[in-house]
């Protein structure tokens, strides 16, 4: 049973063909990374499997824990492919500044617009649950939210503006709003990129100890000697295919990932 399975995907933007029949699939709890060259179609692919772009062909399927069966979410919209169970870490912050860490974190527990605004503004919520049910719900979900934080080292920035974090540390609470959110398979672009080494041991050491509790986790990242360390499976890409699969250790010695990375 694979979580998720891309078939034979084409993406091609004006004359460039971003990504060329690519295939690959994703196995419960463990960490599987996404890598190769600048360029190669790797964020292309993460753009299609959350439905920011639609592919021109080709499948994207799902599994879903609940029906037991996979769902194919090709063209589908980014709400519905999110609320399916896909969280995402994007390359670039997504924090509202003006926000505490701990109101951002609070988003990740609405699904649409009305429980978005009403959290942001403290709007009521429309009549739909009472204002004693809204409290212990609310209450619920900042507990969980300084579970997380004291997980992260972060508790002391509950009540921090967003704006006034590093970018090591809006990195780590993006990366916490997305495990927040409800979802089966995390994906993560470039969770390291920019910062600190010791933030970085420190999002290696938690990658590793999601991936114990049973995460499943799909990433992106440059940096080889973190990505060959964390992940259990490696897929290689270059100008928009799949060049090799296989262990950290296998790709290590691939001729065809050494010629990619040298070229």
């Amino acid at each position: 049973m694979e979580v998720l399975k891309i078939e034979n995907l084409k993406k091609h933007f004006g004359g460039v063909q971003a990504v060329d029949n690519c295939s690959f699939s994703v196995e419960p709890g463990k960490i599987t990374a996404l890598i190769g060259p600048n360029g190669s179609g790797k964020t292309t692919v993460f753009n299609l499997i959350s439905g920011i772009i639609r592919p021109d062909s080709g499948k994207i399927f799902l599994y879903n824990p609940f029906l037991f069966k996979d769902k194919n979410i090709t063209h589908l919209p980014p709400d519905i492919i999110s609320n399916f169970g896909v969280s995402r870490v994007f390359q670039q912050s997504h924090l509202f500044a003006n926000l505490t860490v701990e109101e951002n974190l609070l988003l990740a527990f609405n699904n649409n617009d009305q429980n978005f605004w009403s959290s942001v503004f403290g709007l009521e919520s429309w009549g739909q649950k009472s204002a004693s049910a809204e409290t212990s719900t609310r209450q619920s979900q900042k507990k969980i939210v300084a579970e997380y934080l004291a997980l992260f080292r972060l508790a002391h920035m509950a009540e921090k503006p967003a704006r006034d974090l590093s970018f090591g540390q809006s990195r780590l609470v993006e990366i916490l709003r997305s495990l927040i959110n409800p979802h089966h398979l995390l994906i993560l672009d470039e969770p390291i990129a920019g910062v600190t080494p010791e933030l970085r041991d420190m999002i290696k050491k938690l990658l590793l100890e999601l991936k114990e509790k049973g995460e499943t986790i799909l990433l992106i990242e440059h940096d080889m000697n973190f990505t060959l360390n964390v992940s259990d499976r490696v897929i290689v890409m270059d100008a928009g295919q799949v060049i090799a699969e296989g262990t950290p250790d296998e790709i290590r010695h691939n001729p065809k990932v050494l010629e990619a990375y040298l070229d």
